[in-house]
């Protein structure tokens, strides 16, 4: 599981269960949180998490490799004894069960809600996706993360830790170039913008925590949009930080979740003040 996983799973066990969605649309489902992605042409399958345990039957680890194993659109169901979930990606969809009552998303080390969601962004963030899988077959994932590794909004993490960041380049090298151009073209191609889902997004009424660096400028917009949208979410910007904050500033990180998940368990995240009104979740721009 991905480093930020292990570090907050403890916080996880306790009454209040929170979620770490990985670049995905938030919608809501039926009354429960949804992770939508792109169907692909095959068989599909549900695995359900019975537990929080690292590996094993029944657990999230299995359940991914399970789907990931399968070549249809699966569903990844949490029972009532999963009250953790994180996903890292793929043609899957991930439900959060009645043992889900707190969300939070993040934006870092391949994690990021609304990269490319803006409508001003949204077109050539597909065309660029489709261009990194055909880069991914033809060249592999060796040539791949030397570029990509190194975008604009990841030489930050290179600039606070250089050998974590020797590490990352080195662990996205040794990712399958094929599972990789899948899930850039069948899902990060595909996916709907978050400004198509507005009114399902304004139906989420559980608390929420929104986390994004304040140099990673093509989720700054969609973060607000998202705060503005969700009465219960709250917005953390994390300062001189880009997109792989967890690995950044892993303790602000972790402090963050840690005061989002105490302010819930004690009753004190509620929806937005009636007195404080929304004029518009878009901000004073208007509509884009």
């Amino acid at each position: 599981m991905p480093g930020k996983a292990a570090t907050i799973a403890g916080a996880a066990g306790r009454a209040a269960a929170f979620l770490v969605f990985a670049l995905l649309i938030l919608v809501t489902v039926g009354g429960a949180i949804a992770v939508l992605f792109a169907a692909a042409v095959a068989s599909a399958s549900t695995y359900t998490v019975t537990n929080t345990n690292d590996s094993g039957a029944g657990s999230l680890r299995q359940a991914v490799l399970d789907a990931n194993a399968n070549a249809g659109a699966d569903t990844i169901a949490l029972g009532a004894g999963a009250n953790t979930l994180v996903d890292s990606g793929g043609n899957n969809t991930v439900t959060a069960g009645a043992g889900a009552d707190n969300i939070t998303t993040a934006g870092g080390a391949d994690t990021i809600v609304g990269s490319g969601a803006h409508p001003a962004q949204y077109e050539g963030f597909q065309r660029d996706a489709r261009a990194n899988a055909e880069e991914m077959r033809a060249k592999g994932m060796g040539a791949f993360a030397a570029r990509y590794g190194r975008g604009p909004a990841r030489v930050q993490l290179e600039a606070k830790d250089p050998r974590g960041f020797a590490e990352f380049l080195k662990n996205l090298a040794e990712h399958s170039a094929a599972g990789s151009a899948n899930t850039m073209q069948g899902y990060q191609g595909r996916r709907p913008s978050l400004y198509a889902l507005v009114e399902d997004i304004k139906r989420i009424a559980i608390p929420a925590l929104i986390i994004a660096g304040d140099e990673d400028d093509i989720t700054i917009e969609t973060s607000l949009m998202l705060k503005r949208a969700i009465a219960t979410a709250g917005l953390a910007v994390f300062p001189k930080t880009g997109h792989a904050m967890n690995l950044e500033e892993p303790a602000l990180f972790n402090q963050t979740l840690d005061a989002f998940l105490h302010q819930v368990e004690a009753g004190r995240w509620g929806p937005r003040d009636a007195r404080s009104p929304v004029a518009s979740i878009y901000g004073p721009g208007g509509k884009p």
